[in-house]
């Protein structure tokens, strides 16, 4: 199993690359929820870095695609050393289709969110002849252990990060401060939070990116306990630190290369984090109109 993680600072693979297999990188222009924004100068010189320690890299493109995003797209990507990626990150079937007319469906790595539940839906992409893929964030351990063994494709997985559960291509947060008749300096702000009235100890992150707006789980997402089972499961495990740094991401690579208690505990305390294993032990359970559940 290989670990990518996002990347803040090309100068940052130097050090990352001991411990990381991979990298993601992106812009803001097809990326959403980037760690950072990247030029196609920038991209393909952290695509040549990267291949100088021999690390995989991969171009982030998840945004929601309509009919002009598919055309820029497709001219876009002539600026990027394509054949120096390992894989581009799609969350869109119109930007998948524009991989493939340009010759480059191999390179495709599909990642919608919620989507890939079971080994079925997985291998009718890997029919396509794509790379790779995601399995939803919602499914337990055992469901990803069982596609993994079952998968015809890489499968891909968010191993430590905040979750996004709320994803809208409004701008929300420009929509509240007009209301609120306030300039909108939050645009990109990476230290906003929601609070909800009946769970103000927790404070959801928000961010307001070109791509919309996206509301996390307040938790951080972390699966180091699980790594010799996931390993057997999974291709590419995904460490993002959408909201911390390089520095965050060289100790997490750390803990998840030697999993221990110790190194866990001082990590959280120093960033400040709350950690949990997400959907990994809780069942998803679609409850009908009137129907319990005891």
């Amino acid at each position: 199993m290989k670990k990518i993680v996002t990347l803040h600072q090309i100068k940052a693979i130097t050090q990352l690359q001991q411990w990381a297999d991979g990298f993601i990188i992106g812009n803001k222009r097809f990326g959403a929820r980037l760690s950072a924004s990247f030029d196609p100068d920038d991209i393909n010189q952290a695509i040549a870095h990267a291949k100088s320690y021999q690390k995989e890299i991969f171009l982030m493109a998840n945004r929601i695609f309509n009919d002009e995003d598919c055309e820029a797209f497709a001219i876009w990507l002539r600026m990027i050393d394509v054949d120096g990626l390992t894989g581009i990150i799609v969350a869109d079937v119109g930007a998948m289709s524009v991989l493939k007319v340009l010759g480059w469906i191999s390179k495709a790595v599909y990642h919608p969110e919620t989507l890939l539940t079971n080994q079925y839906d997985a291998n009718v992409f890997a029919d396509e002849g794509i790379y790779g893929a995601f399995v939803a964030k919602e499914i337990t351990l055992e469901e990803i252990k069982h596609i993994g063994m079952n998968r015809q494709l890489k499968l891909f997985m968010i191993g430590h990060g905040y979750l996004d559960m709320f994803y809208s291509k409004r701008q929300l947060v420009k929509t509240f401060t007009i209301k609120a008749n306030v300039a909108n300096t939050f645009h990109d702000h990476k230290h906003l939070t929601l609070i909800e009235a009946k769970r103000d100890q927790e404070p959801y992150p928000i961010l307001e990116d070109d791509a919309g707006t996206h509301v996390f789980r307040y938790n951080v997402l972390h699966t180091d306990k699980h790594v010799d089972q996931l390993r057997r499961a999974i291709d590419y495990l995904v460490i993002d630190t959408l909201f911390q740094s390089d520095a965050y991401a060289l100790e997490i690579l750390k803990l998840y290369h030697h999993p221990n208690d110790q190194l866990r505990h001082d990590i959280i305390q120093k960033f400040k984090e709350t950690w949990d294993e997400g959907f990994l032990f809780k069942p998803t359970v679609y409850k009908m109109k009137g129907e319990s559940h005891d």
